[in-house]
C-alpha cells in the first residue's frame, strides 16, 4: 500500500496564486475583481487580506476619480481638464504599480498594504 504525502505549502501555493490573480484582475476590472474574490474566499485569510488590499486600492482611486471631476468643475471651471488630464495618468499609474508589487508580494508569499489608500475594508 503507498501512501501519498501532500506537500505541506501546496494550500499555501493556491492560496498565493488566487491573490497574485486577484492583484493582476484588479488592473482589468478595478474594484469588481477583487470583490467577487473576497465574497468567495473568505475562510482563507491569505486571499482575503490580498483581496480587501486590492479592493481598497480600487475604491480609492474611484473615489478620487469620481470626486475629482465636479470638485474641478465647481472650483476650477476652465482648468478642470487640465487637472484631469494630469490625475488621470497618475491615478492609472498608482493602480498599476500598486496591483503589480501586490502580485509580486503575495506570489513570494509575503502580505502587502499598498500606502496611501484607505482602509474601507479591516
Amino acid at each position: 500500500m503507498e501512501i501519498q504525502e501532500t506537500p505541506s505549502n501546496e494550500a499555501d501555493k493556491n492560496s498565493q496564486i488566487v491573490a497574485m490573480l486577484t492583484w493582476i484582475a484588479t488592473i482589468f476590472f478595478s474594484f469588481i475583481a477583487p470583490l467577487v474574490v473576497y465574497l468567495v474566499k473568505k475562510d482563507d485569510h491569505f486571499i482575503s487580506t490580498h483581496a480587501r488590499g486590492a479592493l481598497n486600492l480600487s475604491l480609492t482611486i474611484l473615489i478620487i476619480y469620481l470626486l475629482s471631476l465636479p470638485v474641478g468643475w465647481i472650483f476650477l471651471a476652465a482648468a478642470a481638464i487640465p487637472v484631469m488630464l494630469l490625475l488621470s495618468p497618475l491615478l492609472t499609474v498608482w493602480q498599476i504599480v500598486g496591483c503589480i508589487v501586490g502580485a509580486v508580494k503575495c506570489s513570494n508569499g509575503k502580505e502587502f498594504r499598498v500606502p496611501f489608500v484607505f482602509r474601507f475594508l479591516k
